[in-house]
């Protein structure tokens, strides 16, 4: 099922290829204007301000990513669906919410702990715990009123699949990224790869989602 998925995701990502493009294409450009913005800027306290958006843009692009695939491409304007609104609010204070899981990997890494139980606290625990949870952002971006427990709950027995889905992506995206990311040294180039790459990987997580979802129902 985890090869199928993947391959559902390249078939979907072509599929909406219009859809998704026309929808992501606002946030995508702002989100790249913003990295060189903060990559040039010197002033800190304009590279604070800049954070939100920072924040803010990869979110709508998934969210417009998440609804397209599992609802259809009438389920977000032409241009996408592009305002701070519930479903976005709640999207990235989960986002956010997510990153505090590798406080303890940076702890470990001050502490200087033995690196090999680092690396088994991430593959054991931290990254299980993110896959399964991460079902809950398909779930928000197409409008349902969920929580943690909700994925925690629907993600039970799934870990493996949702890990190998996510895994496989990964490895997937390494491929394609490592030989251009050696080849050229254009950034630019670079980050239109990495922003198709994160398309693929939301498709994937969509694609996931729907058929644990559909599993659950039957």
């Amino acid at each position: 099922m985890v090869i199928k998925t993947v391959v559902g995701s390249l078939y979907y990502a072509y599929k909406y290829k219009k859809q998704i493009a026309q929808a992501t294409v606002i946030p995508i450009l702002l989100s790249m204007i913003l990295e060189w913005l903060l990559a040039n800027i010197t002033s800190g306290f304009l590279a604070v301000i800049l954070l939100l958006p920072h924040f803010v843009l990869p979110a709508i692009v998934a969210i417009n990513v998440h609804r397209v695939v599992i609802s259809g491409e009438n389920s977000v304007p032409k241009w996408g669906r592009f305002k701070i609104g519930k479903i976005e609010l709640r999207f990235i204070g989960y986002s956010m919410l997510m990153i505090t899981a590798f406080l303890p990997v940076a702890l470990l890494s001050a502490l200087d702990v033995s690196p090999v139980v680092t690396l088994s606290l991430i593959l054991l625990v931290i990254l299980p715990l993110i896959c399964r949870l991460s079902i809950i952002f398909p779930a928000i971006a197409v409008g349902k009123d969920v929580s943690l427990q909700y994925a925690w709950e629907v993600s039970k027995s799934n870990t493996l699949y949702i890990c190998g889905v996510m895994l496989l992506m990964f490895l997937l995206s390494m491929l394609v990224i490592m030989p251009i990311a050696f080849l050229s040294s254009s950034q630019l180039l670079l980050g239109v790869i990495g922003q198709i790459v994160g398309i693929f990987i939301i498709v994937s997580l969509s694609l996931t989602y729907s058929h644990i979802v559909k599993v659950k129902q039957n």
